[in-house]
């Protein structure tokens, strides 16, 4: 084909005679015609190197990573390609050069309008815009995607502008391009469709993708308008060529769009496969997997989908659901990951380590917007309480439910939970762990304000509380606690505050905090003030949440009181009772055996060397077994045992090629714990990393001395395992302690000084009678109260280890403390408490609130709010401004249909009846299509700013 864009004078057709038959024949428009130039050499046309060029990006999206494969499906395709234009060049064209005037209809500009010019405007100002704010640019990527989403608009209007023209210079590239624009455009419209009749909650696109699948219906119908021009206008020999080469568009345009579909689709069988595996086979399904998916595969509602794999849209339940326990065991099996981790590994900003799964799945647009800590700190009883006040607010118009797990400093117990409804505080009423859970469910229901309280695990509560939405505004709680204060010599006093594991909520910079004490403080945390007042010292100020060293969540003081045995009066008890403290000198003795269970999961893959370092730690001294979790742990029976290795042996196994996938500990801590058990001062130290799957129904543990569990978890995330172990463990002689990881060997070192030799230290014992015993008695009620819940936590704890538990969940709801059996609610109205059969609290005044009215979607939303469920993952860019950004685009379209509706009146000679409905249509029909669609797209799509 050549260049030029004429054809020789010489056979150009008689201008006069055309004159004349377009005088005469009023309804006669000219076929388009073109320059052919007869048969060309191949690799001087260009349409061969723009197919190349698809093909390319195609197999290079699809399987780039893996060379072999990529250079096979590019060779594969493009021999096609080329074979298809050999074909057209040899047996389907004709010379046959003439040229015509040819007018296209005015509509045309309509079609151009809607199927190019605005589209194209949007998506390059949207990809300019993304390009200049995304963080880690990366120029060939960034260019590629803003092309992918110009092409079609571009190839629409290029092919509008030949037709405009009346003659092809090139109709092999304008059919290309023609075939190319139709063929996308159909795919995404198809994309579209699906999602607005299937759902989109499986997985998201970036705001660049979702508008150009909001806008494909309108690049679809103006490439179909101008095909039909092109193939119908056009004489036989030119639409010959175009349509041959517009039939090679749509095909590249499907290999284009459906191809990344073959290695998702692959990978969903895997999955699949995986999921009816039988146990024998489940094995080898889950290494298959192991090795073809990345986490994009596994969870993509995690990760917005982009122009490159939109077609993985129409794979029906893709990857795994959160929701799904079966997808949860899967994802961990093949991760070791939670399915509802961030990938943060040790290095996340917030510590969910211990924390249940069920509190760290984010809701977006849901937010605790203040927090403020305060209490009181009395040395003089080794005691002091806390008070946790959080504000919730949301963004979102339905209801959100707030969940966070708290974890408990030593012997610490909750011992109040209060909600405010219509500004008024209302305490919780206490009772039994299920009694509470069923009257919190029942109230949810009805959309009313419940809060719970209740404890998974020994030194974790979970909270939960509901409803929060931006119609309701704020949400205000209070958690109280008892907190004993530890003491290494009777003097100096620490108090370790609580702190947030996990929660599905976005957390505040920093939180206020407000404390007294009537002794002398030694040390504070960093941004709080220490005041000297008339009667002791006022500590308040603000913490910030990014402190994470030893001492951010600790105060101390400095006990000036005589060592005298104090008596207390008893608050809770309905008789005179008298809790007696005293402080006395206790002797561990020194370790005799000791289990390390290895957790081989993935997620530890980085610390080999370190636990490799660790064990040589281990003095010789010490009787030590190790045993190593494996694929099929929790699926063994109760008297099976795991094998054990010793020191040398297990240093031998560990490499970095045997962490791999998610192993569930529990089978293997049960046998340690149970063989370490036989002999009296044994500890089992566990190295794990998530536990996210809980033990598979525990059975009761089989016990004959007390043991330790020194719980080292090196990678932060959820640990399921430990309720499990405290409901194994019915006997209540297991001691866990947590151990604060900052480097594995350095901490092992730690724990063996403890071990080797016996070790003196102090402990406060409280012992409770009815008979006034001798000794200063304390008449600080709050003094009071603070040991009374303190006693009772230890005595309930000693009630369940008895097997008491009837007697032990009597106590803990007289004495209003959160243990394992027992928990708190607090519901509206006294006619939900009725309904649950629970005690109304003998201090709440309950009254009945208003009725509450759904506000309107789509209302304004404050970014420091976080984001809302309807805009996805809009808050990078900012809900306000995306909703701002929709109304300007409506106003201008209103204008726009203005000056378009006046142009198409102008021109007409004769205003008829239907002239007018079709300029009053144009005037009203595009504003309504542009606000809707701004609408639909805030409201179901989501992702801004980073990039395409």
């Amino acid at each position: 084909m050549n260049t030029i864009d004429k054809p020789p004078v010489d056979e150009l057709p008689d201008q006069s005679l055309l004159s004349e038959v377009y005088e005469g024949e009023n309804n006669f428009h000219p076929k388009i015609s073109g320059f052919d130039g007869g048969t060309r050499p191949i690799l001087k046309e260009p349409s061969l190197y723009l197919s190349c060029a698809i093909v390319f990006i195609a197999a290079f999206v699809c399987f780039g990573k893996t060379p072999i494969m990529f250079w096979s499906t590019f060779a594969a395709m493009t021999a096609v390609v080329v074979g298809i234009h050999v074909m057209a060049e040899r047996f389907l064209f004709k010379r046959n050069p003439e040229h015509r005037v040819f007018t296209a209809p005015f509509e045309g500009v309509f079609v151009i309008t809607f199927g190019a010019i605005l589209p194209g405007l949007a998506l390059l100002a949207y990809g300019a815009f993304a390009i200049a704010t995304v963080h880690d640019l990366s120029i060939a990527e960034e260019i590629g995607k803003l092309a992918l989403l110009l092409v079609v608009p571009l190839f629409n209007f290029f092919c509008w502008s030949a037709i405009r023209k009346g003659y092809l210079a090139r109709p092999r590239v304008t059919g290309l391009m023609t075939g190319f624009a139709l063929g996308l455009s159909a795919s995404w419209t198809a994309i579209f469709l699906r999602t607005i009749l299937a759902g989109h909650s499986d997985s998201a696109c970036k705001f660049g993708w979702m508008l150009l699948l909001c806008t494909s219906p309108f690049l679809l119908f103006a490439a179909v308008c101008l095909s039909l021009d092109l193939w119908n206008k056009t004489d036989a020999t030119i639409r010959r060529i175009t349509t041959i080469f517009s039939i090679l568009g749509i095909l590249l345009s499907a290999v284009f769009v459906f191809t990344p579909m073959a290695r998702a689709m692959w990978v969903q069988s895997l999955i699949n496969d995986a999921k009816v595996a039988t146990k024998e086979d489940r094995g080898k399904a889950i290494s298959a997997l192991r090795e073809a998916a990345s986490d994009q595969d596994l969870r993509p509602s995690k990760y917005p989908v982009s122009g490159f794999s939109l077609a993985e849209l129409l794979i029906p339940n893709r990857g795994l659901v959160s929701a799904s326990d079966d997808d949860k065991h899967l994802y961990f099996e093949t991760t070791g990951e939670s399915i509802l981790s961030d990938g943060g590994g040790k290095n996340s900003k917030q510590d969910q380590s211990g924390a249940s799964a069920e509190a760290v799945a984010k809701i977006p647009g849901l937010a605790l917007v203040t927090s403020q800590l305060s209490g009181n700190i009395d040395a003089a009883s080794y005691s002091s309480s806390v008070d946790w006040t959080m504000t919730f607010k949301s963004a979102n118009s339905s209801a959100d439910e707030a969940r966070c797990e708290i974890g408990l400093p030593k012997n610490a117990v909750v011992s109040r939970a209060t909600l405010w409804i219509n500004g008024e505080p209302r305490e919780a009423a206490f009772a039994s762990t299920t009694s509470v859970k069923d009257a919190y469910q029942a109230v949810v229901r009805q959309q009313r304000d419940p809060l719970l309280v209740t404890m998974p695990t020994a030194d974790h509560v979970l909270v939960q509380c509901f409803p929060i939405s931006a119609n309701t505004g704020e949400m205000k709680i209070r958690i109280g606690f008892k907190v004993p204060l530890e003491t290494v010599n009777g003097e100096s006093c620490s108090l370790e505050l609580p702190k947030l594991l996990s929660c599905n909520f976005d957390l505040p910079k920093r939180q206020r905090a407000n404390f007294f004490s009537h002794d002398t403080v030694a040390h504070s945390i960093s941004g709080i003030e220490v005041v000297r007042t008339v009667d002791g010292y006022s500590l308040s100020g603000v913490i910030k949440n990014q402190q994470d060293t030893a001492n951010a969540n600790s105060l101390t003081v400095l006990r000036t009181a005589p060592h005298a045995n104090l008596v207390i009066p008893d608050s809770y008890s309905h008789e005179p009772r008298y809790i007696v403290e005293q402080l006395k000198e206790v002797t561990t003795p020194s370790l005799k055996r000791l289990a390390i269970v290895i957790d081989t999961s993935a997620s530890l893959k980085r610390d080999v060397e370190d636990i490799k370092n660790a064990l040589a730690v281990i003095p010789a001294g010490i009787n030590t077994t190790v045993y190593f979790t494996g694929e099929q742990d929790a699926d063994k029976e109760s008297i099976s045992e795991s094998p054990s290795n010793t020191i040398e042996q297990a240093k031998e196994r560990i490499e970095t090629e045997s962490f791999v996938g998610g192993h569930n500990n529990w089978a293997t801590l049960r046998d340690a714990l149970e063989n370490t058990a036989e002999l009296s001062n044994g500890a089992v130290l566990w190295i794990h990393g998530p536990q996210p799957i809980a033990a598979p129904v525990p059975v009761a543990l089989d016990l004959v001395h007390h043991v330790s569990v020194y719980d080292m978890q090196v990678e932060d995330g959820p640990n399921a395992i430990l309720p499990a172990l405290q409901t194994a463990d019915v006997a209540g002689i297991i001691a866990s302690e947590k151990v604060n990881h900052k480097s594995t060997v350095a901490d092992i070192k730690s724990l063996v000084t403890n071990w080797e030799k016996p070790k003196k230290g102090l402990a406060v014992q409280m012992t409770s009678t009815t008979v006034r015993p001798p000794g200063s008695l304390v008449a600080d009620k709050a003094v009071s109260a603070q040991v009374s819940c303190l006693w009772a936590k230890e005595e309930v704890a000693r009630l369940l280890a008895s097997g008491q538990a009837h007697e032990a969940l009597a106590l803990g709801s007289n004495y209003r403390i959160i243990s394992q059996i027992s928990g708190a609610v607090v519901l509206e109205n006294v006619k939900a408490y009725d309904n649950s059969g629970l005690k109304l609290p003998e201090f709440a005044v309950l009254v009945n609130p208003p009725a509450r009215h759904g506000g309107l979607v789509g209302a304004a939303v404050d970014p420091a709010f976080g984001q809302a469920n309807e805009v996805g993952m809009l808050s990078d860019y900012g809900y306000d401004a995306v909703r701002d950004t929709a109304r300007l685009a409506t106003l201008a379209s209103i204008v726009f249909s203005i000056v378009i509706a006046a142009l198409f009146l102008r021109r007409q000679k004769t205003r008829t009846r239907g002239m007018m409905i079709k300029a009053v249509l144009i005037l009203f029909a595009v504003p309504t299509a542009v606000h809707l669609l701004g609408t639909f797209m805030i409201n179901n799509f989501g992702g801004l700013g980073a990039g395409l």
